[in-house]
């Protein structure tokens, strides 16, 4: 069996954690994209439906005539 020494070990171990560490804000870091993007996404759908309702708003703008009353 080969002995290391603490620092060795410890070299090892702080290797891993870095490794993990890395992963961990790489997954973090996915995910962020993948929220900003459905973010994004949601933006420009909300945009569409504001200007169809704007457009809508425009062509219902009718002038009523006054209601002329029975004397």
């Amino acid at each position: 069996m080969t002995s290391r020494s603490i620092e060795q070990v410890l070299k090892v171990e702080d290797l891993a954690i870095s490794t993990t560490d890395q992963t961990d804000q790489d997954a973090r870091e996915q995910a962020l994209k993948q929220e900003l993007a459905g973010v994004q996404n949601l933006n420009e759908v909300m945009e569409a439906v504001i200007t169809a309702m704007s457009t809508a708003k425009e062509n219902m703008n009718v002038t009523f005539l006054p209601h002329k009353t029975k004397r």
